[in-house]
């Protein structure tokens, strides 16, 4: 999968193929900032947003701007250890994030994908659920258990719910005792109707689960 060009990765790439070039620099020098970003092989509005991005190259004095004439300084190899940091740390941040998704959507990956950028994050989710939608437009992927077990919870729910009704609607009992025994039996109905064609659809879905099963075995 092809990946951005500035992405994290290729950042790091840059920044540690240069380093062994700004350890044979005469020691103490100080680059302006053109010579310093050819020393990494980017572009100087390139470089700029990298140091605008991490703050402590000014904080521990790798980085003095300049302009209005006046020249930047950069510590070569001071710079490039500290962007080297910045972008590994938020490399495994993202790592961490994308982890986290891929987790709670079900997409597993091989390691050395752990550290791809969100959007490519996106696009393996993406494609993950659309072979899984595939799947189940073609009956070939239907996860039962999981559908039974919900059915099951939602169906007891739904009855209880629906017998309790007379209870809320009249808790102290205040309604005519004709009109609360029509009101059980309504409900009950009711209840028992929902409760059975819940019953039948979850011994159906059991039933069609056992021939698949026997049919693989």
């Amino acid at each position: 999968m092809a990946r951005p060009a500035q992405g994290d990765r290729i950042k790091l790439d840059r920044l540690r193929n240069a380093r062994p070039k700004a350890e044979k620099l005469a020691r103490g020098v100080k680059l302006d900032a053109k010579p310093m970003a050819e020393l990494l092989g980017l572009g100087w509005p390139t470089l700029r947003d990298w140091v605008d991005a991490t703050p402590a190259l000014e904080t521990k004095g790798a980085v003095k701007r300049g302009g209005n004439g006046v020249p930047w300084e950069f510590k070569p190899l001071r710079a490039i250890d500290l962007l080297i940091a910045h972008f590994t740390a938020r490399t495994e941040k993202q790592a961490q994030k994308n982890k986290a998704i891929r987790k709670a959507v079900g997409v597993s990956l091989p390691d050395d994908e752990d550290a791809a950028t969100f959007a490519e994050t996106k696009q393996m989710v993406d494609m993950t659920l659309s072979v899984v939608a595939a799947r189940e437009k073609q009956r070939e992927y239907t996860p039962k258990g999981q559908m039974i077990t919900f059915v099951e919870g939602y169906n007891q729910t739904v009855t209880a719910a629906i017998l309790g009704v007379r209870t809320r609607v009249d808790p102290n009992g205040n309604l005519p005792p004709h009109v609360r025994a029509a009101v059980d039996d309504y409900l009950r109905s009711v209840a028992t109707q929902v409760h059975a064609a819940g019953a039948k659809f979850i011994e159906e879905q059991r039933q069609s689960a056992g021939l698949q099963q026997e049919r693989v075995g």
